[in-house]
């Protein structure tokens, strides 16, 4: 009989730890996107968001006249499942669609004025809230950390190619 096989019942471990794992970046970093979802997403419920809502909410209003297929690859969607999100945010009156003049088979995705202001509640809600998490950090130390994560964004992005 091997060392993982037992002849018996497998007794429950009252303390565990994850330290064989804490020297993956990967690891580190799903831990604290855990966290930061968490706290995200307890700042948008009362505004009746999702983060993933919210993210396109923002797209939108910063990129006026995007199309739904450019805002999928933003998103890292597929363009099918964005759909949803922007029929979402079209019925509670955040985000108007238009055909686009050019080409009468694209739409171009803008922010209404209410969208506008959900959206500008909601950012300074999420900002109150991630600010409580990364407090720990000097302001010096979250600005090295964005841009750690997103050179590791961009590299991600060049090997994939």
């Amino acid at each position: 009989m091997s060392e993982r096989e037992t002849s018996g019942p497998v007794e429950l471990r009252e303390a565990v730890d994850d330290e064989g794992m804490r020297g993956f970046v990967g690891y580190n970093i799903k831990r604290a996107y855990i966290r930061v979802q968490g706290a995200a997403q307890a700042a948008l419920a009362p505004f009746e968001l999702r983060v993933l809502s919210f993210t396109a909410l923002s797209i939108i209003g910063t990129n006026p006249g995007i199309t739904p297929s450019q805002l999928a690859v933003l998103l890292g969607m597929e363009r099918s499942n964005v759909v949803a999100v922007i029929d979402d945010l079209m019925s509670r009156d955040l985000v108007s669609r238009e055909r686009l003049e050019t080409d009468r088979r694209r739409f171009a995705l803008t922010m209404t004025a209410r969208g506008g202001e959900v959206q500008k509640a909601a950012a300074r809600a999420i900002a109150e809230f991630e600010g409580r998490l990364v407090s720990v950090l000097s302001e010096e130390e979250q600005a090295t950390l964005v841009r750690l994560l997103n050179r590791i964004e961009a590299e991600g992005a060049a090997t994939k190619d």
